[in-house]
């Protein structure tokens, strides 16, 4: 496995309306029904009632994009396995000194069990630019963990280890509107609140790649089916 990617992005109409729709939504210029709800602590998701990801609901854009940005083909070719687009979600951030979400990894121990999923989920982020240029996510560099494919599981000693035993580079993700990262959820990340801008947008993709996580088979989940059917990518189950 890997612990992270960075892709460029290209300039086309796809690019331009998916700015926009993004741009509408930060600043709740929203469709009947939609709202937003506080999440953790100086944060909102985008929400819909009875709707499991209101982003991909608000307009298919969302997932349109990483076919017409040839990101699912990128992945595909990164993780040489199946994999599947199980959530969006939209989140606006709002300033503060304290992260909602300092340094972890999304899977980890405690009380001596597994929290969080098992394989790790993949995550893919998109963080616009519409303000000032500043730092959005930090990644301690290769410090993801591998998962045991014959074992079927994440080493707990891996799991384990803390973020200052890893003598690696800090990487710092700024916002952009030219770039996706993708990264294992097992690497240590540090969410950054806005200094600069009152509030930073940021969506997150969550892939998965085991089939028994896939709990139903929703909308998102069909279309993402549909369309890598259509552009002839081999990756799902």
């Amino acid at each position: 496995m890997f612990d992270y990617k960075i892709f460029k992005l290209k300039e086309n109409e796809k690019k331009k309306y998916f700015l926009e729709i993004i741009k509408k939504i930060t600043f709740k210029k929203l469709k009947e029904g939609f709202y937003f709800d506080i999440k953790y602590g100086f944060t909102e998701d985008l929400r819909k009632n009875n709707v499991k990801c209101p982003s991909f609901n608000f307009d298919t854009i969302f997932v349109d994009i990483l076919f017409n940005q040839h990101i699912i083909h990128k992945i595909h070719k990164i993780l040489k396995k199946p994999f599947f687009l199980d959530h969006i979600q939209f989140r606006n951030v709002y300033q503060n000194n304290n992260s909602y979400a300092s340094w972890h990894r999304d899977t980890f121990i405690e009380n001596n069990k597994f929290v969080g999923p098992i394989p790790q989920s993949i995550k893919l982020m998109f963080y616009p630019k519409f303000g000032i240029e500043e730092k959005c996510l930090s990644l301690k560099e290769k410090s993801n963990v591998l998962f045991d494919v014959d074992k079927k599981c994440l080493l707990k000693k891996e799991i384990n280890k803390k973020i200052d035993s890893y003598n690696t580079n800090i990487i710092s993700i700024n916002n952009s509107n030219d770039e996706m990262l993708l990264f294992d959820t097992t690497t240590y990340h540090n969410a950054e609140m806005p200094q600069k801008n009152m509030f930073q947008p940021r969506i997150i993709y969550v892939f998965y790649f085991d089939k028994n996580q896939l709990k139903q088979e929703h909308d998102l989940y069909l279309y993402f089916k549909q369309k890598c059917i259509n552009h002839n990518i081999k990756c799902l189950f």
